[in-house]
Parts: structure tokens; C-alpha cells; sequence
């Protein structure tokens, strides 16, 4: 719906933001409520612990339901968890996880009172992985009831992999690329530096 808004207007108004710490500033910036953000990165690279780790920052402000398509009900995602200190957390009570394909994810959230959703990984949500039309349907919804996207993605080269990822990246307010256990964020909100998600391994014989 069309809408005019004077520059005072604009100016005075104050958006709510969620109160993140210091760390979470530096990489993500001052988030609004209602974001939506896509994480994407190569096999190994750190983007799940990473997801996890921003996880139990914003369960301080309410539920996160984690959509683990990719490793379901897992040793895998156990290990991950627990690279990512999820286990002994202070917010660990506010993350759910499950294993559900759109049409059952998005009957579960209209039921449940999860203000993030993660959806791991879009490339594993039905036969053609997570549609960009299926993804503007949940971003409305979402948006509607004050919720958070935050999408997963396979990579190819140094981004999204796949038409429909891609397609999100440029919808999204931030997106982040992870390589090498570093997080860079291109943010909407003013990401400053990148997050260390793990220290690179140095290369046998190399004393750097």
C-alpha cells in the first residue's frame, strides 16, 4: 500500500531494535525487529555454527525455531550445537528445533510463538529447495506477526548457490558470507567487522 512520510516523520520516529550485545553490533548491526538475513557459505565453512551461535543471542528476546532439514534429528547437528556452546547457553530453553517442509513449517508457526525462524538449509526444502515464491509468502507472514527469516544456504564460488537463494540474498536487510570461520556481513544495519566463528588451522608446514 502506498504511504508518504515527511522527513520529520522519518526522522523522529523510533524503530525498534533489538539490544544486542556489543559483539552482535559489530557483526550483524543494530538490528530491527522483523529482519530478515541469509547465511550461506561452502561445506565446513562455519555458516551452521555460526546460525547457531546468533541463535542464543537473539532467544534473549524471544523463541527461535530452528528448521534443521539438512541434518534432522542428528549426531551432526548434536556436535554443532555444542561447538557453538548452545548446550550451556543461557538462552538454550528458548531454541526449538524440528525437521519440516514449507507447508507444515508454516502451519506449525502459525501455531507457535517462535519470533526467528531458521530454516537449514533452503536448498533442502522440497524437490527445488525453498522457492522465492514460497519465501515472499512466509516473509508477509512474518512480517504481519513481527517475526525473523533467517535462511541458510549452500554455496557456489562466493555466493548462494542456486537462482532462488540468490534471489533471497538480494531481498534480505543482511546477508552474511562465511569462509574460513569468519562471518562477513553486508547489513542494512551497519555490520562494522567480521565475526570469528573459529580460528583458520594453519596449513602442515607452515609456520603461519
Amino acid at each position: 500500500m502506498a504511504k508518504k512520510f515527511s522527513l520529520k516523520t522519518l526522522c523522529e520516529h523510533q524503530f525498534e531494535r533489538y539490544d544486542l550485545s556489543q559483539e552482535w553490533i559489530d557483526a550483524i548491526g543494530k538490528a530491527e525487529k522483523g529482519f530478515n538475513c541469509i547465511v550461506w557459505g561452502k561445506s565446513g565453512s562455519g555458516k551452521t555454527t555460526f546460525a547457531l551461535k546468533m541463535c542464543a543471542e537473539l532467544a534473549g528476546f524471544g523463541r527461535v525455531f530452528y528448521n534443521s532439514l539438512e541434518q534432522g534429528f542428528s549426531g551432526a547437528l548434536q556436535d554443532n550445537v555444542k561447538s557453538a556452546g548452545i548446550d550451556v547457553h543461557p538462552n538454550k530453553n528458548n531454541i526449538m528445533f524440528g525437521c519440516y517442509q514449507y507447508e507444515e513449517m508454516l502451519e506449525d508457526l502459525k501455531k507457535n510463538k517462535a519470533r526467528f525462524i531458521v530454516i537449514d538449509s533452503c536448498q533442502y526444502m522440497g524437490k527445488q529447495g525453498l522457492t522465492y515464491t514460497q519465501y515472499k509468502e512466509l516473509k508477509e507472514f512474518c512480517k504481519k506477526n513481527r517475526k525473523s527469516i533467517i535462511v541458510i544456504s549452500h554455496a557456489s564460488g562466493e555466493h548462494p548457490k542456486g537462482n532462488y537463494a540468490k534471489a533471497i540474498r538480494y531481498d534480505v536487510d543482511i546477508k552474511i558470507y562465511v569462509a574460513n570461520g569468519r562471518a562477513k556481513a553486508d547489513s542494512r544495519y551497519g555490520a562494522t567487522q567480521p565475526y570469528t566463528i573459529f580460528e583458520q588451522k594453519k596449513k602442515e608446514g607452515s609456520l603461519f
